[in-house]
């Protein structure tokens, strides 16, 4: 009897239904981290134009980086997709897009 009752909570604890507060659509993370390698793209390898856009990155991708770690499957290849874009771009214009966090 001990046993079915412990099971049955442990069912309802792990129900699959999201935390509070959890986003269960990752695509305005992807979109959000598209703009930044669009942005990139836009600045045509003009060091003047990614530079700027580098600081903001700076300012912002701990936070884009950390919720993107917390993504799976074609969520997450989407996501590094788009940050490998975004450094790939700013290597041809000189300036680097660091991924440290």
């Amino acid at each position: 009897m001990k046993i079915g009752w412990l099971l049955a909570v442990v069912a309802c604890g792990k129900s699959g239904a999201p935390a509070a507060g959890a986003s269960t659509d990752p695509t305005p993370l992807i979109n959000r981290i598209t703009v930044f390698a669009n942005r990139c793209d836009e600045c045509k390898a003009e060091r003047d134009c990614l530079q700027p856009l580098r600081d903001e990155w700076a300012a912002q991708k701990v936070a884009l980086l950390t919720e993107g770690d917390k993504l799976a499957g074609e969520y997450k290849t989407a996501f590094d997709a788009q940050v490998q874009r975004l450094q790939l771009c700013g290597d041809g214009g000189g300036v680097t897009f660091w991924v440290d966090h």
